[in-house]
């Protein structure tokens, strides 16, 4: 799933697709695999599909079958990428493509085939054992698939669900609905004319003329079952998608979110505010403040609820900013008395994930959150998952089980007050959808015969805060040369973050582990390979010393992967670029984001170690490519070494 706001690489997608399908017509088959491998380097993936079924119809072998199986799986056709990627591991040039019997494994659960899904992570995790997120994902879905396997067998049968009607769903996507007062609020892709300077307003022709883009908008209707949303003209604006809509508990606030950005990997959003005036209109939207929003990051999804431990108002939201657990972390603010808010918090590793945590819910009766996330136990892509506040602390998550999770992506989980009803969107089937598979989410509706009660579950304990900042740790020169130009990178330092007090409460551990195991757990954790960008930190000087942090230089390097892919694709052709970036892709989530991970791993039991009494001694190695002179290059090594 693309690392930004969900429901825009729909729109995104779905776009291209409406609008290049025609140009396809007559062309010849190189013409077709290079239309295909131009959308896939471009992640237009819908049409890929379609360009890659043409070109196999007479040329088949295991890169097209590869991409094809890619695309169908990032445009959520299961089927036909579970055929496509068994056909690319029993291809003889299955070893150029490690990672197809991993994405196997994975859509084999997504079609609900939970046994042979996790007989083939055992396999991928047998063939695949270095420590990296793909072994790690692999681990944590053999022990989803056999939790789905037994709870398949207990679907909650006092649950009624029904698929709100084409007045509400269309065959793009539909989410995110909520009462206010007598009206439902829902987000949904729609059509709107791309503005167009050179043409002549009010003609005709302009308009006919004027290429057409999906964007996100946000609608209302009073009957849903009957009556089609009408657009809200005081949230939406034409250059942006808006959508996510929120109430706060006294009704004279709506949360929502702007974004910005056309292209699936750029798009960026932010939190807005409207209040209520006295005539009962919505005021102009306000921008809600740093750090809540905060550069070059997405910030989505709000939920207002009363947190009862701390007689606060506190605003949840999504978001990929750093200092997180993994992709999409659920953060909070505290909303205070004069209208201003506290500072971001994360809310911690038993809630959030490696993996994507998203649209969050608090219901205020029972102290709970609802939130969808694709790391813990579910069934298929996002399932849906409570956590109940207990004190300062959340439960561990549970499942909703069948029939409100499918094998599908299953989110934007509502409670609708003072009833037994609410609403979640999916994509699973049974949805409209523009493809043949199901694509795009619909609004379902959910009646149960009384309302959710609270969860009564046994307290688990926090992870500890990570260590002091001044601690290192030995770091092995890596494996390939940095300057190599399919290998974008650079080992450095590692340093943490601070935890965030109000979202992290460590508990006493009822027994201390043996420090000569804990140790060892530590040696087999090394060498840590982490990486900086060229010249980082604090370029063009021969100072020794640094005051920025790795967590910043990471978020940094982290940010210009876009780049590295443009120029690194430059030096190849255009039939094997596609292969390419993929690789620095990989590159950077599986060695980037995973050492840097795996760092907080090592300095939680460094701590462990440290309040046990033990003394340690942590070394540390700096290095730098050899793009300058030897004097040079040993005060960045030191800088390097410094941000530690």
């Amino acid at each position: 799933m693309n690392k930004n706001f969900y429901f825009l690489r729909e729109a995104i997608l779905l776009l291209s697709m409406c609008l290049l399908l025609p140009a396809a017509q007559g062309q010849t088959l190189k013409a077709y695999e290079k239309a295909a491998d131009e959308a896939f380097l471009k992640k237009d993936y819908y049409n890929a599909v379609h360009y890659y079924e043409i070109v196999l119809e007479s040329k088949k072998n295991a890169g097209i079958y590869f991409k094809y199986a890619e695309s169908c799986r990032l445009t959520y056709a299961y089927k036909k990428a579970e055929e496509a990627y068994l056909k690319v591991i029993r291809d003889t040039e299955a070893r150029n493509f490690p990672k197809a019997d991993f994405y196997y494994a994975l859509v084999l659960k997504h079609n609900g085939q939970y046994s042979k899904a996790s007989t083939e992570f055992n396999q991928y995790v047998r063939r695949h054992p270095q420590d990296n997120y793909f072994k790690k994902k692999a681990l944590q879905e053999i022990e989803a698939c056999r939790w789905a396997e037994e709870a398949t067998k207990r679907p909650v049968d006092t649950i009624d669900i029904e698929r709100l009607g084409d007045k509400v769903n269309t065959k793009y996507s539909d989410f995110g609905a909520h009462w206010v007062g007598d009206s439902l609020y829902y987000s949904s892709l729609r059509f709107e004319l791309e503005p167009n300077k050179d043409q002549k307003k009010n003609s005709k022709k302009d308009k006919k003329e004027k290429a057409k883009r999906l964007v996100s908008k946000l609608l209302q209707t009073t009957d849903p079952d009957k009556e089609k949303g009408k657009i809200l003209d005081e949230f939406n604006k034409n250059d942006r998608h808006t959508g996510n809509s929120a109430l706060s508990p006294d009704g004279k606030r709506m949360y929502f979110t702007y974004c910005e950005g056309m292209n699936s990997d750029s798009v960026l959003c932010d939190l807005y505010v409207s209040l209520k005036t006295a005539e009962g209109t919505w005021a102009s939207p306000t921008r809600l403040p740093e750090p809540i929003n905060l550069k070059n990051y997405t910030c989505t999804q709000p939920n207002v609820g009363f947190d009862k431990s701390l007689n606060k108002e506190v605003l949840y939201f999504s978001s990929d900013r750093p200092g997180g657990e993994g992709k999409k972390d659920i953060w909070f603010t505290i909303i205070n008395d004069d209208g201003s808010y506290g500072e971001p918090a994360n809310l911690g590793s038993v809630v959030n994930s490696m993996e994507d945590d998203i649209s969050p819910f608090f219901h205020t009766a029972s102290q709970t959150l609802y939130f969808s996330s694709e790391w813990h136990k579910g069934f298929g892509g996002f399932d849906i998952f409570s956590s109940q506040r207990k004190d300062v602390l959340w439960l561990e998550p549970e499942n909703l089980g069948l029939p409100i999770n499918s094998a599908a992506n299953d989110l934007y989980y509502v409670i609708n007050e003072g009833d037994n009803t609410g609403f979640f969107a999916s994509n699973r089937e049974g949805s409209k959808a523009i493809t043949g598979e199901s694509c795009c989410n619909d609004i379902y509706r959910y009646f149960t015969p009384t309302p959710t009660p609270p969860i009564d579950t046994p307290i688990v304990s926090i992870d500890p805060p990570t260590p002091d900042s001044n601690t290192v740790v030995q770091v092995d020169p890596p494996t390939t040369d940095p300057e190599d130009p399919e290998d974008p990178k650079d080992p450095v330092t590692p340093v943490t973050e601070p935890d965030n007090p109000i979202a992290v409460v460590p508990t006493p551990e009822p027994t201390r582990p043996d420090i000569n195991t804990t140790i060892e757990e530590l040696n087999e954790m090394l060498p840590l390979n982490l990486y900086f960008h060229n010249d980082e930190p604090d370029s063009n000087t021969t100072s020794t010393v640094t005051n920025k942090p790795y967590s910043l230089t990471y978020r940094d390097y982290v940010s210009l992967k876009n780049e590295y892919k443009t120029e690194h694709a430059s030096q190849f052709a255009p039939e094997t670029r596609p292969m390419v970036l993929s690789k620095v892709d990989e590159f950077f989530e599986s060695e980037v984001r995973g050492e840097y991970e795996r760092m907080h791993d090592f300095y939680a039991k460094v701590l462990e170690l440290l309040e046990q009494g033990a003394e340690l001694e942590i070394y540390i190695k700096g290095y730098t490519s050899p793009r300058s002179n030897e004097g040079y290059n040993k005060a960045l090594a030191k800088r390097r070494i410094m941000s530690a």
